[in-house]
This record gives structure tokens, sequence and C-alpha cells, in this order.
């Protein structure tokens, strides 16, 4: 492993240094014969060097704490970002998979995508809905996801926002919103909110124009709460 200091304070050994310290104070206070004149002694002199001696070691193993603890917050950050990106990955591929059932509802969510077939509308049955139900709220799902974890992410907040305006400048996915807004706790509704209004706003959809539209969104106060405070 590149850090080597990690392998050298192992458990063992720091119980090794603890317990010698603990031997030679017991020796050094049995073998004592005057305490009266103790603080002139040489055995003072040596216990005043083993006290700095033992604020040395406690800085060495509170070094070697905080370095494990920085290891770990990274570990988690990797993880954090790992699975966000799985789970964007996943809900694409569920999109993709439903797109011969529902075409046009799926067509609307990639509006930088030439997959828009003439289609007046999806079958009107209660399957379709249902699905499309399933569909929006796992979206609304991961937004919620990405409000709560990307303050621990490493991730580029601005690509993120402009993928989530995609999805939003689907109309048919707004109308999926109003009817389960209420299901999503409040930073969520606030977040959706921005991207549909945002969104729509849109009417030349191109790459630039929802980068431009994200740079908003990320300036907006309600945002600025909810990432840093």
């Amino acid at each position: 492993m590149y850090n080597k200091f990690n392998n050298v304070i192992t458990p063992k050994f720091a119980l090794l240094i603890f317990v010698v310290i603990l031997v030679v104070a017991l020796l050094i206070s049995v073998f004592t014969t005057n305490p009266a004149t103790f603080n002139t002694t040489r055995t003072s002199v040596m216990l005043y060097s083993l006290s700095s001696l033992g604020l040395f070691i406690t800085f060495l193993f509170y070094y070697a704490v905080v370095s494990m603890q920085m290891q770990q917050q990274r570990q988690d950050i990797i993880a954090s970002t790992s699975q966000l990106r799985k789970r964007l990955t996943d809900t694409m591929d569920e999109l993709h998979r439903a797109h011969p059932q529902i075409p046009q509802f799926i067509s609307s969510l990639f509006p930088l995508v030439d997959c828009h077939e003439q289609h007046d509308s999806d079958d009107d049955c209660a399957a379709n809905h249902l699905l499309r139900h399933q569909l929006a709220n796992k979206i609304f799902a991961f937004w919620e996801e990405i409000i709560i974890t990307l303050p621990f992410a490493d991730l580029d907040c601005h690509s993120f926002v402009s993928h989530f305006l995609q999805r939003a400048h689907s109309p048919l996915l707004h109308k999926e919103w109003l009817l389960a807004k209420s299901d999503f706790n409040t930073d969520t509704q606030i977040f959706g909110d921005l991207l549909f209004e945002h969104a729509q706003g849109i009417t030349n959809p191109c790459a630039d124009s929802f980068l431009s539209a994200a740079k908003k969104i990320e300036k907006h106060p309600e945002f600025l709460r909810m990432m840093f405070e």
C-alpha cells in the first residue's frame, strides 16, 4: 500500500507500546526510594521526559486515526458516487425498455435524441397508465436521492441538473409530477418545480439551452440552500 505509516501503527503495536510504558511506570514507582525528594532526582527528569514522549505517541496515534477516518470518508464518497451512477444507468435502461410499449411518453423524455416517431398518443389502457406512473416515480425518486446525496458525492452537479432538465422538458412527465408531487419531501418538490419551470421555458431544445437553464437553477437561492445548508 502507498501509505506505509498506517501499516506501522497497528492495534498490536499500540497495545505493546502501552504495556511497555505501563510496566516502566510501575517499576519506577516501586523502586523510588525517597518520595519526599522525588522532584530533585534523575528519576523525575526521566518521567518528565517520558511524559513528553507520551504526548508524542498520543499525537502519533491520533494522526493515524484521523488518516483512517479521511480514507473512510473518501471510500464513502466513492461508494455514494458509484451508487448514483448505477441508479442513473438503471433508470435509463428501464426507460429504453419501455419505449416499444409507450413510445410517445418515452420519446418526450429525450428532447435531444432523434427518437420521436409519429404517434398521436400511446394506447389508452390501464397497463400504460401504470407504466408511465411507475417510470415517472422512478425519475422523481432519483431527483430526491440526488438532493439528499449530492453534497456527499463526487459528482458534477451541473451535468446532473442539465440531465434532469431534459426529462422535465416533457409535458407528459409534468402531468405525472402534478399527480405524484405530494409523495416527496419538500426539497424534492421545490427542486422538481424549478426543473419544470426552467425546462418549459426552453423553446429551442439543444444542449446549450439545457446547460444555460442548469446554470440559472444552480444560482437559485432555494437550490443553494438545499446544497449548502
